[in-house]
């Protein structure tokens, strides 16, 4: 039977991909889960058109994320901390941090983009990859330094 998915089914495929399966899957899972509706002449259209709806969506998302990482690329992103004796931070630098530091100087990005293996706990340059697209990664050059008193 063919199908047109109407949601992203894992193992099987995208939205408005257009699919043959065993007519038991479909008519017992697919279509009564909403996931599916069967293929027609009409629906082939529509689907057609998600689909290059998707694309032109998708390359404005890239787009996107191009000027983004041109920004972070000319920004230099200085993270102020306490410190105490030995020069120790008292804390450590977040994900969260770096997002606040950014969204001052006016780039919004999602805390999930900032990929810290760990929190940073000491002073210093260090780089932060920042994955704004699933193409496009950008190292951000992250400074602490000490809080002036």
């Amino acid at each position: 039977m063919e199908i047109i998915l109407v949601k992203d089914v894992e193992p099987l495929g995208k939205t408005g991909q257009i699919l043959t399966v065993k007519d038991g899957y479909a008519r017992n899972f697919l279509l009564p889960q909403g996931l599916a509706l069967p293929a027609s002449p009409d629906r082939r259209a529509k689907a057609a058109s998600f689909r290059v709806a998707q694309v032109k969506a998708a390359l404005e998302l890239k787009e996107r994320a191009l000027k983004i990482a041109e920004r972070l690329g000319a920004v230099s992103c200085v993270v102020p901390m306490p410190v105490g004796e030995q020069e120790k931070l008292h804390g450590a630098v977040t994900a969260a941090d770096i997002i606040k530091v950014l969204s001052q100087q006016g780039i919004e990005i999602g805390k999930h983009q900032v990929h810290l293996e760990r929190p940073i706990t000491h002073l210093g340059e260090v780089q932060v990859p920042v994955k704004l697209h699933p193409e496009v990664t950008v190292p951000l050059k992250v400074q602490i330094v000490p809080v002036s008193k």
